[in-house]
């Protein structure tokens, strides 16, 4: 009998799980399958370049528990088990997973209940590598707490100001030094309170550090406290 139809058939499943295959096995992200005993039957091989663990590894029982860091197991726990109530919901998470070769790498990505759909029966783990962006943004907070410290422990007045010379930040010591609180001049125009005097060469100086962003400048100036008399500054 014919069976071309047939063949044709075969051949265009074989070449599109191929392509799928294909894109899954040269993806930087990671694609892991997990069965209901918490066991993982597949993963791709981005698992491996990303955490140094070979399938023979984590595909052992129990893998999971001794991977991920133990302040974010009761974390992945918990996601798992509401994964498990809510099939077809991708549900969103992060972790720190121990490296082969003895340290801890961030991931994100999101993991997905699909133990009751033919052909794949398992919880889909869909991640990827985010150890450099995390790293980044704590070195930032890091630095920001520093600065900020030295900024509110200083004796010197720092003012931060928009394009139209309204403060919108200004130092503790600022409430020290001038007795106007932030409440009174947040907000308000920089000029407000200087010497009517020093006005036009103040205006100059700010008008050149719009021209030139980057740049610095120094001027003296008068400036109004809260009692009435100015100090110079």
């Amino acid at each position: 009998r014919d069976i071309t139809k047939r063949r044709q058939a075969e051949d265009r499943l074989m070449k599109s799980e191929m392509r799928f295959r294909s894109l899954i096995e040269n993806n930087s992200d990671v694609i892991g399958l997990l069965d209901e005993n918490g066991k993982f039957t597949y993963g791709s091989p981005s698992a491996t370049r990303v955490t140094g663990w070979t399938f023979e590894e984590y595909s052992q029982q129990g893998f999971l528990a001794k991977a991920v860091h133990p302040e974010d197991l009761g974390h992945i726990a918990a996601l798992i088990e509401e994964v498990k109530r809510n099939p077809g919901k991708a549900i969103e998470s992060h972790a720190r997973i121990l490296h082969k070769k003895g340290y801890y790498i961030y991931i994100e990505g999101s993991m997905i209940n699909l133990l009751n759909a033919e052909f794949i029966k398992a919880i889909v783990f869909n991640y990827k590598d985010v150890t450099e962006k995390k790293e980044a943004e704590d070195n930032l907070i890091r630095n920001e707490k520093r600065f900020r410290s030295m900024i509110e422990n200083s004796y010197d007045i720092v003012v931060l100001m928009d394009e139209s010379f309204h403060i919108t930040y200004r130092s503790p010591s600022a409430i020290k030094l001038t007795g106007n609180t932030d409440e009174e001049v947040l907000h308000t125009s920089a000029l407000e309170r200087v010497h009517p005097d020093d006005i036009p060469e103040i205006m100059k100086q700010m008008q050149g550090l719009l021209a030139t962003p980057g740049a610095g400048g120094m001027a003296t100036f008068r400036y109004m406290a809260k009692d009435g008399n100015y100090l110079w500054m």
